[in-house]
């Protein structure tokens, strides 16, 4: 995503998900002690969805994204076109890593310091991609620091459960994001998802080319992960990598063995007019 900072600075997000089956990740985590401190994410999921991990691996998730000032895309009046959506999945990306080859997205707005991005995952299942939409989760990216810069980098989020609390976007206008979050955590107010999280990457334009790399997790950010322990258990490392290699691409996942952007394009344009997006539907 790009975002143009008064009028000069802009940036760019990315987003791709990490997902990892706890048993196997805690495996291998044990046979490359060399990486014991790096950070392993996984992927549990929604309560609407079955227990079974390979199950829940066979849905759909889309994102939606759109910015917490002015909010619209859920507060009232009502704005669809503040709404954005990355849904071009890179069908040679693993089952439990879905990737995204969607193009950046730029936003230009002016600088504020409490401006976030909203993260609205939603899901239908791949053997029925125009089926009942489910809310999987949400989570925010914070784009400008304290003195209105944007902080560009490539973020692991964890994500919570449900659906966009229409409240967070109300109370995060004029107070830290994470803060808050963190604090709705502790009282039982919102709740994550565990262990699922999305990697997102944000980019100043003043910096383009920066973090062309997707998945980098040399340069990732954690900082909004949840601390101590429990970090392990959810961020993206070395080791995740190597698990990977043996699973499914999500191209086996698509019934009838349709053509993969065929597809993508229907499940698209399912989900852009149960929206309102129309800038994603076909001409």
């Amino acid at each position: 995503m790009l975002f143009a900072i008064q009028k000069a600075r802009q940036y760019f997000l990315k987003t791709t998900f990490q997902f990892m089956d706890q048993k196997q990740s805690f495996a291998r985590r044990d046979k490359l002690r060399a990486i014991e401190q790096s950070i392993q994410d996984q992927w549990a999921a929604n309560q609407s969805f079955q227990s079974n991990p390979d199950e829940r691996k066979k849905f759909f998730l889309t994102v939606f994204y759109s910015l917490s000032q002015p909010g619209t895309f859920y507060l009232e009046p009502r704005d669809v076109t503040q709404g954005h959506m990355c849904s071009n999945y890179d069908f040679d990306s693993k089952i439990n890593t879905p990737e995204y080859d969607d193009a950046w997205f730029k936003f230009k707005e002016n600088a504020n310091r409490y401006q976030n991005i909203i993260l609205d995952i939603k899901s239908v299942p791949f053997s029925k991609p125009d089926g009942a939409i489910s809310d999987v989760g949400w989570t925010i990216l914070p784009v400008f620091s304290p003195d209105n810069y944007v902080m560009s980098n490539c973020y692991q989020l964890p994500v919570f459960r449900g659906s966009v609390p229409r409240a967070v976007i109300e109370d995060i206008k004029k107070q830290d994001t994470w803060d808050y979050l963190r604090d709705q955590v502790t009282n039982n107010k919102v709740f994550y998802l565990k262990n699922m999280s999305i990697i997102v990457r944000l980019v100043d334009a003043q910096r383009e080319g920066h973090f062309n790399k997707r998945m980098d997790c040399d340069r990732l950010q954690y900082k909004y992960l949840p601390q101590g322990e429990r970090i392990k258990q959810w961020s993206y490392n070395p080791a995740v990598v190597l698990d990977q290699m043996s699973m499914k691409t999500i191209k086996s996942l698509i019934p009838f063995k349709d053509n993969p952007a065929a597809f993508n394009r229907k499940v698209t344009e399912y989900f852009a007019n149960s929206y309102g997006l129309t800038q994603y539907l076909g001409s």
